[in-house]
């Protein structure tokens, strides 16, 4: 199923709006990709203009700051342990 983000043909109050044209592919989004855990799985998306994203799957390792050393490491990721902004991230 597609994400559209055009006009919903409702105005705030909602009352009805008549929209005067169709839908256009310019206007469609993406589900999220929900990464997991384990072993790097990558999907290729073509954008607008030929142009690709990579969208990752599943990942098996971070980039991780330290902030008092101000150096960049790569870290394997063990386990999710809090989201606040999805606690379910967590179950997975």
């Amino acid at each position: 199923m597609a994400v559209w983000h055009g006009e919903k043909g409702r105005k705030p109050t909602g009352g009805l709006i008549r929209i005067a044209r169709k839908k256009k592919k310019y206007e469609l989004g993406s589900l999220p990709t929900h990464t997991r855990i384990g072993k790097e799985k990558k999907k290729i998306v073509r954008t607008r203009g030929g142009k690709t994203k990579i969208r990752a799957l599943s990942v098996e390792f971070a980039n991780v700051l330290d902030p008092e050393t101000k150096t960049v490491k790569k870290v394997k990721i063990l386990d999710a342990i809090e989201n606040k902004a999805n606690p379910h991230f967590v179950r997975r």
